[in-house]
């Protein structure tokens, strides 16, 4: 009898716990309205402009900068078009979809309405119209970071190269023995 009650509590609790989940999900016009107010659609144009430059840039590195002008102005020609498949209207539409289903299936229905009280109330429309200048300054720094560390990473490429040089020199020798892996404290 008890083992009877105790499963039927059980089954109500699991029951409830799913109905209670469904309700709590967000839906997915609680997230357009989200994604409408954090201005997706203005991010998605200002990537195209950063990833376009990234793309023709390291092209032009992998050209060893000995393009001519002719070349480069074909690897530009094949650069736009690249960035105009990657952000046009359809390309735009599937990542959307693909961002809305993860904060309708990551945020609930209340994380999401608290999202877009924030995002209507004075320091969220702030937040957003700031958000271009706190990005760009933001990248900006984390390339002097990056560029700040040059130096010592040309030290180990030059150190890796010269490895992989006497390597190479070196008469080949039998296979180096698995790696053991250290036990955890």
């Amino acid at each position: 009898m008890k083992a009877g009650v105790l499963a039927a509590a059980l089954l109500a609790l699991a029951l409830g716990g799913g109905a209670q989940a469904a309700e709590a999900r967000a839906k997915p016009e609680d997230v357009a309205r989200l994604m409408q107010l954090m201005q997706v659609d203005r991010m998605f144009a200002g990537m195209r402009e950063q990833i376009g430059e990234s793309m023709t840039q390291s092209a032009l590195a992998a050209g060893g900068g000995r393009l001519s002008a002719p070349q480069q102005a074909i690897l530009q020609t094949y650069m736009d078009r690249m960035a105009q498949l990657m952000f046009s209207e359809q390309s735009v539409a599937q990542v959307t979809g693909i961002v809305s289903k993860v904060y309708t299936d990551q945020l609930s229905a209340r994380e999401v309405k608290d999202i877009i009280a924030f995002y209507e109330s004075a320091s969220g429309r702030s937040m957003m119209r700031k958000m271009p200048q706190i990005t760009q300054q933001s990248m900006q720094l984390s390339l002097e970071w990056v560029r700040s560390m040059e130096p010592q990473m040309q030290v180990l490429a030059e150190e890796m190269q010269a490895e992989l040089q006497q390597s190479l020199s070196e008469p080949a020798a039998a296979p180096a023995p698995a790696l053991t892996p250290i036990p955890a404290p």
